[in-house]
């Protein structure tokens, strides 16, 4: 029987206050569920997930909890409550009715450089609030990323993000983190790869390659192989000629902003703050974002979707880490997760 931390709230009987129905969608660390509380209507989201001491998930679920149940902002989901019953943990959070970031924009009959800018500013509001608390999210990407309608508040599209399983608190005074490698290849950071103590600006990266996407349709580093992806995301700069449209161009300031959240050295990144200062986020007066319908991004990112290859490439890095128990160590001898030196 596991024990409750004294220095959280953390509740023993989930079914005397909630009723579980309808399943949403499930991943490597739980499941999700509709609920709501029995002395009233309103619906919850539950994620429930087994919890163990063998294998460090109630130690990392724990730290989950500590992060997530301290925030509060309108781009990032609500936790409300945490329960631990039977070696399973219950988070009772915000339920957005809506789908990954991606899912919900093939779903849209229009889609423009506009629509996008309206994402990545949410994010980065939601970035810029972790890090000035000191909170590392590392594990921005696209599943990551819930985004729905807001109808009864009449606000439009909102972007919230979710899930902290990977996230790490700094100590006062510290703005870097050794942890092992670990989150969806494609976002992640060359200082993650190079296994090197890392901050805040991993996170902008994550965004920086998102936004990319959103407005090319596919990633700006990509290699169904690990080692080469891993070698281009450390080593190649970033090509904006590949996937250009001449009948979908993307704006000069889009491609500014993409590049210097795209600055290899985690140092010389631009931060999150300072990229909602940006003039393509900020939008000062006079400039005005396309409102094309972009059909050939959407396209790429339908075929980058439904591809097999991104799901193959997460096995294999998880593979990866299984083997090698990464913890840093290899990079002190320039070894890059299993890169092959040049």
């Amino acid at each position: 029987m596991l024990c409750k931390p004294k220095n959280m709230k953390i509740s023993d009987n989930f079914e005397a206050k909630y009723t579980l129905y309808d399943y949403i969608n499930g991943g490597t660390y739980g499941k999700v569920y509709k609920c709501c509380k029995k002395d009233e209507k309103m619906e919850y989201a539950v994620k429930i997930q087994d919890v163990s001491l063998n294998d460090n998930s109630y130690v990392r679920t724990l730290t989950e909890a500590k992060i997530w149940t301290c925030l509060e902002h309108k781009n990032i989901v609500k936790l409300y409550e945490c329960f631990l019953q039977d070696d399973q943990f219950y988070f009772v959070m915000e339920l957005v009715l809506g789908s990954n970031l991606f899912d919900e924009i093939l779903r849209k009959s229009t889609y423009s450089e506009k629509n996008a800018c309206l994402y990545i500013k949410q994010i980065l509001s939601a970035l810029a609030y972790l890090h000035v608390n000191k909170i590392i999210h590392r594990d921005v990407k696209p599943d990551n990323i819930m985004l729905y309608q807001d109808l009864q508040k009449g606000s439009g599209s909102v972007v919230k993000l979710v899930d902290f399983g990977l996230a790490r608190k700094l100590e006062n005074g510290k703005n870097r983190v050794e942890c092992a490698p670990s989150g969806a290849p494609l976002y992640l950071a060359p200082e993650t790869i190079m296994e090197v103590a890392l901050g805040f600006p991993v996170d902008v990266w994550s965004c920086g390659v998102i936004m990319y996407i959103l407005l090319y349709g596919s990633p700006p580093f990509w290699s169904e192989d690990t080692n080469k992806l891993f070698l281009a995301i450390i080593g190649t700069e970033v090509d904006f000629t590949t996937c250009s449209d001449e009948k979908e161009p993307v704006s000069f300031l889009a491609n500014d902003l993409i590049q210097e959240m795209l600055v290899k050295e985690q140092n010389d990144r631009i931060t999150a703050s300072e990229a909602l200062e940006h003039p393509w986020i900020a939008q000062p007066k006079g400039l005005k974002l396309s409102r094309e319908h972009r059909r050939s991004t959407l396209e790429r990112l339908s075929k980058f979707r439904r591809s097999t290859s991104v799901f193959e490439l997460q096995q294999r890095f998880n593979g990866m880490k299984m083997e090698s128990g990464l913890t840093g160590e290899r990079s002190r001898n320039k070894q890059y997760l299993d890169v092959p030196a040049s």
